[in-house]
């Protein structure tokens, strides 16, 4: 392997890390949008919950609506999670392919 060959396998695997880097902030920054989108949903809903539980109801009818709300909450929370676990996933698997492929060029160049 000569010098430029040395380089140009270096300057690849620059491109690789960089390709996995943008991979890695597109995805921390869409994780960040979802959970401030998540977040103002969140609270818009739990302000409705909160008025109604002042509308005139009875003891009993506001324990009711409040372990329903609890019931809804601990749902969404679940989901919310799953959901970012899988954005988070897809980004990994994305990076990893990426430096892998480098690496299969790079043993390809050898």
């Amino acid at each position: 392997m000569d010098f430029n060959q040395l380089t140009e396998s270096a300057r690849r695997d620059v491109q690789a890390l960089v390709a996995a880097n943008e991979v890695a902030h597109r995805s921390v920054d869409a994780l960040v949008r979802r959970q401030v989108e998540l977040l103002a949903q969140t609270i818009a809903q739990r302000q409705n919950d909160t008025w109604d539980l002042f509308t005139g109801k009875t003891a009993a009818q506001t324990a009711s609506h409040q372990v329903d709300q609890a019931q809804e909450v601990l749902g969404q929370v679940i989901s919310n999670a799953r959901e970012m676990a899988d954005a988070v996933s897809k980004s990994q698997v994305e990076m990893a392919s990426i430096v892998k492929r480098r690496i299969q060029e790079g043993m390809e160049d050898l």
